[in-house]
């Protein structure tokens, strides 16, 4: 895992941020985060979210053109994404029912190992963590019914500009904020 503070250049990020901010920016409701409803656990508690795909399937959606710095700034730092997998932006909106030291149902990326990365873009400053695990799927492929046994290696709290890249087979996920208006995301998955 890797996380690279300004990520991209200080224009590229503001333009980026500015459209997403924007009216024009098409934002869809999905009544969860998780991959799958069967989760739970202690610490587990879902939440409805916003999402905007850029590209899914193989097809490109509007706004795409703005996440093109993204591949460059991945090869500065050491990641050379070959095919691409889906990038979408998410948004959490503030809750502050929501549990303290809770998060959304843990979820990987992918199920091959070593063939796939995911970078997680921060829009803004926020609460709502980010909670990485030590497992990944090919450790634990079950921890659906498992969540209580996932061990928390990294809780990342989101930085505007801010970049997270690690493999896509670990085993992560996100909370709500309960502060901050919003917590704005750009999630891309690729292989390397």
């Amino acid at each position: 895992m890797k996380i690279v503070e300004n990520f991209l250049p200080e224009l590229e990020y503001k333009t980026l941020l500015k459209a997403v901010e924007g009216k024009d920016f098409d934002w869809f409701y999905m009544p969860y985060t998780g991959y799958s409803k069967l989760h739970s656990g202690t610490n587990v508690t879902e939440s409805g979210q916003f999402v905007h795909p850029f590209f899914y399937h193989g097809q490109s959606f509007k706004f795409i053109e703005l996440i093109h710095p993204f591949k460059e700034n991945l090869v500065q730092h050491g990641v050379k994404p070959t095919n691409l997998l889906h990038i979408k932006a998410n948004m959490l909106m503030k809750d502050v029912t929501y549990p303290a030291n809770h998060f959304h149902p843990p979820h990987s990326d992918v199920e091959e190992k070593g063939k796939f990365c995911t970078l997680l873009y921060y829009l803004n400053d926020s609460d709502g963590d980010t909670y990485m695990f030590n497992q990944t799927y090919h450790t634990m492929p079950d921890f659906k019914n498992r969540t209580d046994e996932l061990v928390i290696a990294k809780r990342i709290t989101p930085k505007a500009n801010t970049a997270v890249i690690f493999d896509s087979t670990i085993i992560h996920t996100s909370s709500s904020p309960r502060e901050t208006d919003r917590r704005m995301v750009v999630n891309c998955v690729f292989e390397i």
